[in-house]
């Protein structure tokens, strides 16, 4: 199904979900956020752990710590 996403920065960008699971997500999409990047996905949260031929892998995340710092735009440092 057609949708969107929002990048940490605010920016809204349109997607596609090609696959779905209980953990994640798979998008397609031509904006390909970095591997680490958290993403709001609706009233759910994830961040982008792979990137493919489509668009990127998303795993769901839970944990306040990463939601907060979703909100002040605050990317996790993934060294």
């Amino acid at each position: 199904s057609v949708g969107h996403f929002q990048r940490q920065s605010g920016e809204d960008v349109e997607c596609e979900v090609l696959d779905i699971s209980a953990h994640g997500l798979s998008l397609k999409t031509a904006n390909r956020p970095a591997i680490g990047e958290l993403l709001k996905l609706g009233d759910k949260f994830g961040c982008v752990v792979r990137h493919h031929q489509r668009g990127v892998g998303v795993i769901f995340i839970r944990e306040a710590e990463d939601i907060a710092r979703f909100n002040r735009g605050i990317t996790p440092n993934t060294d």
